[in-house]
């Protein structure tokens, strides 16, 4: 069965960060969606010889939230494995020299490969970020997404990465995939193998 720790790399931050839901995540969880289904407690009632005070008859209307940006969109590990992504060659991947698609670590292989010269995340905005989104004995899966490249088209970036274990105890790259977002008003908004304009 797969399990799904989510770690995070987060290139613009340089830091690695593990987020896990676990029993006390769910008890928060269910316990603000308890606090907020509750109605509020009436006002108290004004003394004896005091008019009552109106308030507003209909509550304040919010405005919706607006739609997240591309690596904020939910997703299911699940779907992201079964998803369509377009085949890439894993050797065309690395863009430094000395980036080797084998090491300890799948996540640490995918954050070299995909890592961009400084020249071209000088704009800022440039985030790249890793994170397992299955992994057993035989096989761990890494999604890697960037955001903020340097195109007029292309919003963001990711790749689906499968790595398996070598007879020396470390991790292969024997399988990429990609898709893209684009920006407004230049394609699709959402996650496919679609081209931008």
């Amino acid at each position: 069965m797969f399990t799904s720790p989510l770690t995070v790399w987060n290139q613009s931050l340089g830091t690695w960060g593990r987020r896990t839901v676990g029993s006390l995540g769910i008890a928060i969880a269910l316990g603000l969606g308890i606090v907020a289904c509750t109605t509020p407690p009436e006002s108290p009632a004004p003394p004896a010889g005091e008019a009552p005070t109106e308030g507003p008859t209909t509550p304040p209307t919010e405005a919706p939230d607006p739609e997240p940006p591309a690596s904020e969109t939910p997703t299911d590990d699940e779907d992201l494995l079964t998803a369509d992504f377009d085949p890439v060659d894993p050797a065309s991947l690395p863009r430094m020299s000395g980036a080797s698609l084998v090491g300890d670590d799948p996540l640490t292989v995918a954050e070299d490969i995909l890592a961009l010269p400084p020249e071209e995340t000088a704009e800022g905005g440039y985030n790249l970020s890793v994170e397992i989104i299955a992994s057993d004995d035989s096989e761990t899966w890494v999604l890697a997404t960037e955001e903020g490249l340097m195109d007029d088209s292309v919003r963001g970036v990711r790749y689906r990465l499968r790595f398996v274990p070598t007879a020396d105890n470390q991790w292969e790259l024997v399988e990429a995939g990609r898709q893209q977002t684009c920006w407004p008003n230049r394609g699709h908004q959402d996650w496919r193998t679609d081209f931008c304009i």
